[in-house]
């Protein structure tokens, strides 16, 4: 989750830095790194956070579900959320996304593939 990387693409698809991108993992276990809730929390709350988060992933992930959760800012940069403190992820399930994201070994922050505003391809 480079910065600089994420202005560019913030510049390239003409997007404003209110409109937060989404992050693409693999797996519940990548999401939870940037996810502000842990099963091994003294808070309650935050526990059965990551108990419903770990729950939702098991049960539509890979797939067209991306969850919004609370952040753990220190491993999100504010761009990427647009400075709301929630990140959106999300785990595709096309092979290709997939081998990217494994081959990068690192969490990718992605828009949609058109330009900001425009309509998303589906073909």
């Amino acid at each position: 989750l480079s910065k600089d990387a994420i202005q560019k693409v913030f510049a390239a698809k003409e997007r404003p830095l209110t409109d937060p991108l989404i992050v693409h993992v693999n797996t519940f276990q990548e999401a939870s790194h940037l996810w502000n809730a842990t099963t091994s929390s003294s808070s309650p709350e935050s526990s059965m956070e990551a108990t419903l988060l770990q729950t939702l992933t098991t049960q539509f992930w890979p797939g067209p579900l991306t969850i919004v959760a609370a952040a753990h800012t220190p491993s999100v940069p504010p761009i990427v959320m647009a400075n709301t403190g929630y990140v959106a992820c999300r785990s595709p399930s096309h092979p290709i996304a997939r081998t990217l994201i494994q081959e990068a070994g690192v969490p990718i922050a992605a828009p949609s593939a058109n330009k900001f505003g425009h309509v998303s391809p589906t073909r």
